[in-house]
C-alpha cells in the first residue's frame, strides 16, 4: 500500500521541476526585458508605468487579493468598497517601487530627490562610532534610505532576501550594487559576517516587517503577528544603535522622497525593541497605508 507521503513528496519534487523548466525562464525572460526597456526610460515616467502596470487588470490579481488580506486584518474597520480602491494603490506603488530601482543611480545623481528630516538622531548614532542598525519597513523606496545614510558619509550595507529564481539573482544584485556598501543575502553565514561588520563600527538597513516562521508573536495593528527579532538582537549583541528610518513618496510629477530618520529605540531585550519597532511601523502604515507594500502574509 502506497505511503501517503510518497504522494505528496512527488508532487514536491513535479512542482519543483516545473518551476526550473517553465517558471523561472519566463520570469528571467521578463525580468530582462523590463530592466532592459525601463533603464532606458526617465525615472519619473518609470514609476508612473510601474503604478498603472501595478493597476492594470492583468497584473493587479496577482497581488490583490494578498493586499486585501493584509488590509483586513490590519484595518478592520474599513469597508469593502475602501479597502477595494486601497489595495489597488498598494498594488500600483508596488508596482511604481519595483521598477523605481532601476534607477538607484538616477537618485544618487539627483539630490534633491530626497529630502532628509530627523537627521540629528541619525548623525548621533553614526558619530557614537558603535555601528548602526537601521530599520525600516517595505514602504515607498527603500533604497532612498540608503542613499539618505549615504550621504552623511556612512556606507549602508544591506540585508536582503535574493530570489529564489537563480536566473535572475545576479541582475537583482547588480541593481542593488548601484549603492556602494556590502550586501548581505540570506544564509547559515551571514549572521556571522553581519556581526563582524556591525561590531567593527558598520552600518546595515534591515527591512524588519516581513513575517519569518518560528519567530515571536508581537503586536502590530492590532493583532498578534509574527516578527523577527534578528535586527534587534544584532543590535544589542554589537552595541549598535538602533534607529527606525521611513520613506515615504511625496506627490507631484516629479518624483520626491522624504527620508525621517526616528530617534532610537533602546531596549532591555530583543522583544521589548520590535515590540516599539512594530508600533512605529505600524503608525507610518496608517499615516500612508497605500504606500505599504508588503502583499505577502503578515499575520497567521
Amino acid at each position: 500500500m502506497k505511503r501517503p507521503w510518497t504522494s505528496v513528496r512527488l508532487r514536491r519534487r513535479l512542482r519543483r521541476a516545473a518551476k526550473r523548466v517553465f517558471q523561472y525562464p519566463a520570469e528571467a525572460l521578463a525580468f530582462g526585458l523590463f530592466r532592459f526597456v525601463f533603464a532606458r526610460l526617465s525615472l519619473d515616467a518609470t514609476s508612473r508605468i510601474g503604478h498603472w502596470l501595478g493597476r492594470v487588470p492583468f497584473a493587479r490579481p496577482l497581488s490583490l487579493r494578498k493586499a486585501e488580506r493584509n488590509l483586513v486584518a490590519g484595518m478592520p474597520d474599513l469597508d469593502p468598497a475602501s479597502r477595494r480602491i486601497l489595495a489597488r494603490k498598494v498594488t500600483g506603488a508596488l508596482g511604481s517601487t519595483m521598477l523605481e530601482y532601476l534607477h538607484t543611480r538616477t537618485l544618487l545623481s539627483e539630490p534633491d530627490r530626497i529630502h532628509v528630516m530627523g537627521e540629528m538622531h541619525a548623525r548621533r548614532a553614526l558619530e557614537a562610532g558603535r555601528g548602526v542598525v537601521f530599520a525600516t519597513a517595505h514602504i515607498a523606496n527603500p533604497e532612498a534610505c540608503r542613499i539618505a545614510i549615504q550621504r552623511l558619509g556612512a556606507s549602508p550595507a544591506l540585508y536582503y532576501r535574493p530570489p529564489s529564481n537563480p536566473f535572475v539573482r545576479k541582475g537583482i544584485r547588480e541593481i542593488l550594487e548601484a549603492i556602494d556598501a556590502p550586501l548581505f543575502g540570506r544564509g547559515l553565514d551571514h549572521p556571522r559576517h553581519m556581526r563582524r561588520y556591525v561590531g567593527a563600527g558598520g552600518v546595515i538597513l534591515i527591512l524588519v516587517d516581513q513575517r519569518v516562521m518560528g519567530s515571536v508573536r508581537l503586536p502590530f495593528l492590532g493583532r498578534m503577528a509574527r516578527t523577527a527579532t534578528g535586527a534587534a538582537t544584532l543590535a544589542r549583541r554589537t552595541g549598535a544603535a538602533f534607529v527606525p528610518v521611513r520613506c515615504t513618496r511625496m506627490g507631484g510629477k516629479r518624483l520626491t522622497y522624504e527620508v525621517r530618520f526616528e530617534a532610537p529605540i533602546v531596549g532591555s531585550d530583543s522583544a521589548q525593541i520590535m515590540i516599539e519597532m512594530n508600533q512605529r511601523i505600524g503608525q507610518w502604515v496608517m499615516d500612508s497605508p497605500d504606500q505599504w507594500l508588503w502583499v505577502h502574509g503578515r499575520w497567521d
